[in-house]
This record gives C-alpha cells, sequence and structure tokens, in this order.
C-alpha cells in the first residue's frame, strides 16, 4: 500500500508539474521584470519621484510669487422712510461693482533658509536614490540565488527521471532472471526499494521546484502557473551590479 501511495503522488506531482506553461526566462530578463513588477521596488521608486519633487519645491521659494484677487458684487436699489415705514421713496443704485487686485512679491533676504531647506530636499533625493538602489541590489542577490537553485535542481529532477527509468528496466530484468532462476527474490526487493526511494527523490525535487518557481513568479509579477526554465546561457554572464537611473 505504501509503495502504491509513494508511486502515486511522485507521478502527481511530476505531471502537475511538467503541465504547466513554461517559459525560457534569462537573466537579464528576470531583473526587469523584477524592476517592473517588484512592489518593494516600486515603493522605493515612488519616494523618489517625491523627493525630486520636494527639490523643485524647494527651489521654487527662491521666486517671486504672484497672486490675484477678483471680487464681484451686486447691490439693489435703496428705499428710504419714516421711522413708522411710511413716505417710502425709491432711491436708483449702481447694481454691479467689481475690485481687480495684482500682487507680486519675493523674497529678498531668508538668513539663508531657503538655500538649507533645498540643500536638506536634495539630500533627501540622494538618499531615497540610495536606498532605491540597495533594495534593488538585495532584490537581485536574492532572485539569482533563487534562479540557480531553480536549475539545479532541475538538472537533479533530469537525473532522478533517468535513474528511475535505468532502475525499472533492472527491476524487470531481475524479475525475468527470477522466472528463470538466476535471480533471487532479494535482488527483486533491493532493486524495487531503490525505486522507491528514487521516486520519493523526485518528488521532493519536484515539490522544491515548485515552491521556488512560486517565488520567482509571484516577486517578478508573472502568474504562478508559469514554470520558469532558467536560460543556461546566460549563466556565464551574470551581471547584477545593473543601476538604473530615476529621475
Amino acid at each position: 500500500m505504501n509503495k502504491r501511495l509513494i508511486a502515486s503522488i511522485g507521478v502527481l506531482s511530476f505531471f502537475m508539474y511538467i503541465s504547466a506553461q513554461e517559459r525560457v526566462l534569462s537573466i537579464d530578463e528576470l531583473f526587469q521584470l523584477a524592476d517592473q513588477n517588484s512592489k518593494s521596488i516600486q515603493l522605493h521608486a515612488l519616494a523618489i519621484d517625491e523627493s525630486a519633487q520636494a527639490v523643485k519645491v524647494a527651489k521654487d521659494a527662491r521666486l517671486p510669487s504672484i497672486r490675484a484677487q477678483v471680487d464681484l458684487n451686486y447691490i439693489g436699489d435703496g428705499c428710504m422712510t419714516d421711522r413708522d415705514f411710511s413716505n417710502g421713496i425709491h432711491a436708483d443704485m449702481p447694481h454691479f461693482g467689481n475690485t481687480f487686485v495684482l500682487k507680486a512679491s519675493q523674497v529678498i533676504y531668508a538668513g539663508g533658509s531657503i538655500h538649507a531647506n533645498i540643500q536638506k530636499a536634495k539630500l533627501q533625493h540622494q538618499l531615497s536614490q540610495q536606498t532605491y538602489d540597495n533594495n534593488q541590489q538585495d532584490l537581485r542577490f536574492m532572485l539569482l540565488g533563487y534562479y540557480l537553485d531553480l536549475f539545479q535542481l532541475r538538472n537533479q529532477q533530469t537525473v532522478y527521471e533517468k535513474n528511475i527509468e535505468q532502475t525499472r528496466l533492472l527491476v524487470k530484468d531481475m524479475r525475468a532472471a527470477y522466472q528463470q532462476g538466476t535471480a533471487l527474490k532479494s535482488d527483486i526487493t533491493r532493486y524495487e526499494l531503490q525505486l522507491q526511494n528514487l521516486q520519493l527523490g523526485l518528488t521532493s525535487t519536484v515539490n522544491r521546484l515548485n515552491v521556488l518557481n512560486h517565488k520567482l513568479t509571484t516577486t517578478i509579477g508573472l502568474e504562478p502557473s508559469v514554470h520558469i526554465v532558467p536560460d543556461s546561457t546566460a549563466l556565464f554572464h551574470i551581471n547584477v551590479d545593473k543601476r538604473q537611473e530615476i529621475s
């Protein structure tokens, strides 16, 4: 019963893995997708934009300011009466009125506060850029580790599959030899146990592949159903330090 259960789990996990959509992804494409879709990268990029806007606002304090004010009013006709409200007299008055005020001002001397605020905003912008770069580098090293582990596990999966195929042939040969009296029952049992261990190893490898693949896809913004296939030709040209200028 245990043999059948292990075999069933291994076959189910294997077919679930190979039935998913595969996508060959180079390291450069991996980093590009991370820059575009990573939530942490987007948050730090937003902080850079906000600090750049703060620098602009601080510099605007040196410019002259202009204020304009427009007032419109309406006055109805007048009416005068005695104290007992008798003998009312109608008095015509202008109905519409308007005023327009334009003021221009500029700071002549502020004790260096404007310059200090500009420098403070620039330093905050530089800090935001540095924080972005550090976060980007940390994320890339993490993704690169996942990527290399994925490459290693896929190779390990291939080795397991070949060994399982060879062991199945050995079990078949042992059974035939046992029927002919040239092999012992223990020989068949030994190879069947070896086959079970290989199938269990394959199941464990596929499960680890699924976990790593899920971590990668969720970080770079792909659907979890997509199985990433590392580009073996790109492993010899790894460059993590690719910082991009963000205005």
